[in-house]
C-alpha cells in the first residue's frame, strides 16, 4: 500500500512499488508505504469492481490502519 501525501488516498497492488508507480516530479516523492494483508475475498471484489468507491476507500483505510503503527490518515 502507498498513501498519497497530498490527498491521503491509499493505493494497493500485489507487488512492491517502484518509481514508475508514482506520479512524475515532486508530486510522486516520499509516499509512505506499508506492507499488509487483505483477504482474498476483498481483493477479488476490488479487482472485479463490485465494490463502490466508498467501499474501496473504507477497505483501503482500514487495511492501512491495521498494518502500521499509525492509523489513516496519519502520515
Amino acid at each position: 500500500m502507498a498513501m498519497d501525501p497530498e490527498t491521503r488516498r491509499i493505493t494497493m497492488q500485489d507487488r512492491e512499488f517502484a518509481e514508475g508507480d508514482f506520479p512524475l516530479g515532486l508530486r510522486g516523492l516520499d509516499w509512505p508505504i506499508r506492507m499488509g494483508e487483505i483477504s482474498d475475498e476483498d481483493w477479488a471484489k476490488m479487482l472485479a469492481g463490485t465494490l463502490s468507491n466508498d467501499e474501496v476507500n473504507v477497505l483501503h483505510r482500514a487495511t492501512w490502519t491495521k498494518n502500521g503503527a499509525t492509523p489513516w490518515p496519519s502520515l
